[in-house]
């Protein structure tokens, strides 16, 4: 196979010295993207605890004369007026609205791909979504079972029997808090204590994910919680992205690098 070959191994030694140099700058800057990537659910656990525990309200309390004994805790029954199962009828590959599946539900927000649908008029009106609903994943792997969704309205649909709806009460409380907060730590590691396991499957009965106790404050603290935790995670998700795209162009990198070597470039 031929090769270039430089003329003395004085400047092979110049290309190897220059690759080494780089290379290690790239693995720097690696080993940081990387970093950024790995500790991305550690953060968002370690922010969710605090907007929970409501240290990170605790100026914005200060600053409107509410006190820390404003909040309290309420069981999800206290706080809904229904805990709805889903449609147990069998969904389609085309029809006139959508039926969410568990699979739909992720990181918070419906997943608008792989959808299935129906035509029956019945399930159509008695399982219809609402904007700001938030439907709860009752069975799925152990890993997955209790992952909690917030629909907003972006298209007709109802939901399977897989998922159940918390019809909670406005009054009490606002979708996207509820949302943020059946993503928490807390309410995962209690999905876990109460999961009964099967075969493949884990399950949380309307029973279950009804006695779970949750911290409730009052909504003008709420939507001040929702407004943080948005900038919050915005920011963090475009960290995330961007630290994934070094990682993806470091490895191009050093093949540009290689090329360039030995085409006596460097």
């Amino acid at each position: 196979m031929p090769f270039p070959l430089p003329p003395t191994l004085e400047e092979q030694q110049r290309i190897v010295n220059r690759i080494e140099t780089l290379f290690a700058k790239l693995n720097q800057a690696k080993e940081k993207a990387q970093n950024v990537v790995d500790t991305f659910e550690t953060r968002k656990a370690s922010i969710l605890h605090k907007a929970f525990t409501g240290e990170l309200t605790k100026k914005w309390r200060a600053e409107n004369g509410v006190g820390d004994d404003s909040w309290e805790e309420k069981t999800i029954f206290e706080v809904c007026n229904s805990i709805k199962y889903g449609t147990s009828q069998k969904s389609e590959k085309s029809g006139k609205v959508i039926v969410l599946r568990m699979g739909n539900l992720q990181k918070g927000e419906i997943d608008w791909s792989d959808l299935a649908y129906t035509n029956d008029e019945s399930d159509i009106i008695k399982y219809k979504l609402e904007k700001g609903d938030v439907l709860f994943n009752r069975t799925n792997s152990a890993e997955h079972v209790g992952k909690t969704s917030i629909y907003r309205g972006e298209y007709p649909a109802i939901y399977a029997g897989y998922i159940i709806k918390l019809d909670y009460k406005h009054e009490l409380l606002i979708g996207d808090y509820l949302n943020y907060l059946l993503n928490s730590p807390e309410a995962h590691e209690y999905c876990q204590k109460v999961k009964t396991d099967g075969v493949n499957q884990s399950n949380i009965n309307s029973q279950k994910i009804g006695a779970f106790e949750i911290p409730i404050c009052h909504l003008p603290e709420q939507t001040e919680i929702i407004r943080i935790l948005d900038v919050i995670f915005e920011k963090e998700n475009k960290a995330k992205e961007a630290a994934e795209a070094v990682l993806e162009q470091i490895d191009l990198l050093k093949k540009s690098i290689l090329a360039r070597a030995f085409r006596g470039e460097l």
